[in-house]
């Protein structure tokens, strides 16, 4: 199953979400702006993320925008987190215990289910 950490306001988050629909797969999507996220969501999100910690902060977003973020302290980074919701980058797949934020979108094209073609 593929977990979604989703912002209905964003294009890419919306496109990447039309992507896992049309393919079949299992989903959940988690609408991480309405939803209560936990720390420990963050955590496991944290400790799966294959890309680096810093892309997961959406830095340029103006509450933090001239805030010095420690990325080397994941546990800071999730509390940033916490608090300001938005300024965590989207979209964000989860495949078993690995994460991966999906920018540019076709990166959630290799963890579909594989339509089967009619022969």
């Amino acid at each position: 199953m593929i977990l979604l950490y989703h912002n209905k306001k964003c294009s890419k988050s919306r496109a990447c979400l039309e992507l896992i629909i049309n393919s079949n797969s299992k989903y959940k999507v988690i609408n991480y702006l309405e939803d209560d996220i936990r720390a420990s969501d963050l955590e496991i999100l944290v400790k799966g993320l294959i890309d680096p910690i810093e892309d997961l902060v959406r830095t340029n977003e103006p509450i933090i925008k001239n805030k010095k973020i420690n990325f080397e302290n994941k546990v800071d980074v999730i509390n940033l987190l916490i608090n300001n919701k938005n300024c965590m980058q989207r979209p964000i797949i989860g495949v078993g215990s690995i994460f991966e934020i999906c920018r540019p979108v076709d990166k959630v094209l290799k963890y579909l289910d594989k339509k089967t073609e009619p022969k």
